[in-house]
């Protein structure tokens, strides 16, 4: 070994711990600090791990000296060098990153999980406990694979990286209501085995929340290009009508003009379809709204108790108090009118008599699901009786003849049982298109308790097609609105389903215009086939 290196320059003049080898690295000398160095740190110096550096200049090394920490660096010609420390530079570089990890797993906003290649959890950030519910300590020791056989999380993008072999994204949802983006990224060893999966995952709960709304809006916006009816006229029930058809329009312009006078007034419809809410809304449209308003439902009442409310005066010809006196300038309905016993008919017909002769009196209105015309025709129903009523007959067609109120209907319900329920459960597009092609036998009433039905027994956010009830689907299966019963020449049956088509937007929109904007043609196209097939 040359020693020429240090005849101007002492070893005790260096400001660092310094240590001489030979050649062949065997211990020379060192300075003063490096002995004490060595006590301080019961350092073998026989044991020092020796890294070299080919490029490494002396002086550099030196005036580098506080920035090299546990390195030995030997200058160009191999026979010198300086040591701070035994310690070794991996080690205090893990030290170093350890703590920037630490860092990173208490603030940052993502959330990072770290299992090993067996899927058992090794570290989770600190946001552990309010997305899945557990503490990192509970998490940390813990199989992937049992926490998302117990539910904490699904699935797990661990499980899925560890099957793939590959870098996986996913959505995740958890058992707490949240739902993760997350990327899973696998470390491999020099074997390509993986022996680290690294979950980084942002909570997209509100963003998903955002997206249902804009999904439920572009529905309403894709079907319906105009806003659905503003029933907010009055507090109370009309909140609760819920159309845009102009059948029901014009139902609810003829309420609204029964609404301001006393005659009596006569509602038909089919079961479901929602002739007591029409009674209450021209009820609550009219001065009587402050009222009382009463109901009698003529097919479940006993006749006992029916006269009982309906006559004027006692055996003794005293005054009776009967429902007139009750519903005083209220409404007074009677349900299912047509199931009245003939005597009953008689007895109600002496009362509405009664009640009509006085101005400040009950206002009489009346329900039923069959035609009474027909029925006075065939002597089932007293004419007298009929006549009395039949001032004001306002007939509520069924479901499947407005089909426009179908799905505001549908997303009113739906609204009010997430609210119930307090969930954001929303349909399927297979969904929504099977219920408004469906006919609704049951009407308004079928359409709620259907609803109602799927939101309840529905275990995740969308309302799929297993939700509906197997009584309904029968041969209503979620298919093409078109059916073909037969073969027939094909330029026929075009002719056939555009004839049919014209004639139902025909009977639906007054204007051509609004027949072709539905239709998705030009007005001028609609006036030359309606010409065409003389409809």
């Amino acid at each position: 070994m040359n020693n020429g290196f240090f005849d101007t320059m002492t070893l005790d003049e260096f400001k660092v711990p310094v240590i001489i080898f030979d050649e062949n690295y065997t211990y020379n000398k060192m300075n003063e600090l490096a002995k004490l160095m060595l006590v301080k740190h019961d350092i073998d110096i026989s044991k020092v791990k020796i890294e070299v550096h080919l490029n490494s200049n002396m002086k550099s090394v030196i005036n580098l000296s506080e920035n090299i920490e546990g390195r030995i660096l030997f200058n160009d010609d191999k026979n010198s060098l300086y040591i701070l420390r035994e310690k070794d530079s991996r080690e205090v570089k893990y030290e170093e990153m350890n703590l920037d990890i630490e860092a990173i797993f208490k603030h940052t906003f993502d959330v990072i999980y770290i299992a090993n290649g067996d899927g058992v959890t090794l570290r989770v950030s600190e946001a552990a406990k309010k997305i899945w519910g557990l503490s990192p300590e509970e998490l940390e020791g813990q199989s992937v694979y049992k926490l998302e056989k117990e539910g904490v999380f699904h699935p797990s993008v661990i499980r899925l990286v560890l099957e793939a072999d590959r870098k996986v994204s996913a959505i995740q949802t958890t058992k707490t209501g949240k739902r993760l983006i997350i990327l899973g990224i696998p470390i491999k060893d020099e074997n390509d085995n993986i022996i680290r999966v690294v979950n980084v995952s942002r909570d997209i709960t509100e963003v998903s929340h955002l997206q249902k709304e804009l999904q439920d809006t572009k529905s309403l916006l894709e079907g319906y290009r105009e806003e659905l009816l503003s029933l907010r006229e009055k507090k109370g029930v009309q909140n609760r009508l819920i159309y845009r058809s102009p059948a029901m329009r014009k139902v609810i312009a003829i309420a609204k003009k029964a609404a301001i006078s006393n005659s009596p007034v006569i509602v038909k419809g089919e079961n479901g379809v929602g002739k007591r809410l029409l009674c209450e809304f021209i009820h609550n449209y009219s001065e009587r709204s402050s009222s009382p308003f009463i109901i009698l439902n003529c097919a479940a009442i006993t006749d006992n108790i029916f006269l009982e409310d309906i006559n004027v005066t006692d055996n003794n010809g005293e005054n009776n108090p009967h429902i007139g006196n009750r519903a005083y300038n209220g409404t007074i309905i009677f349900e299912n009118i047509s199931e009245l016993s003939e005597k009953l008919q008689g007895d109600l017909t002496g009362f509405v008599e009664h009640i009509q002769g006085d101005p400040n009196s009950a206002r009489i209105m009346a329900t039923t699901d069959m035609d009474l015309y027909k029925l006075m025709e065939k002597g089932d129903f007293r004419k007298d009786l009929f006549f009395l009523l039949n001032v004001i007959p306002i007939e509520i067609p069924p479901l499947k003849d407005r089909r426009e109120d179908i799905i505001p209907l549908c997303l009113y319900f739906l609204r009010q049982f997430n609210d119930e329920q307090d969930s954001n459960k929303y349909f399927s597009n297979e969904v929504r298109r099977f219920i408004e092609r469906y006919d609704w036998l049951g009407n308004v009433n079928e359409l709620k308790n259907v609803i109602e039905h799927m939101v309840l027994l529905s275990d995740n956010e969308v309302l799929n097609r297993e939700l509906i009830p197997e009584y309904i689907k029968g041969d209503h299966e979620l298919s093409s609105s078109i059916s073909v019963n037969e073969l027939i020449p094909l330029k026929e049956a075009i002719e056939q389903v555009e004839k049919e088509l014209l004639y139902k937007a025909k009977e639906r929109f007054a204007s051509t215009t609004k027949m072709a904007q539905i239709l998705g043609v030009n007005q001028s196209n609609i006036s030359r086939k309606l010409k065409k097939y003389e409809l």
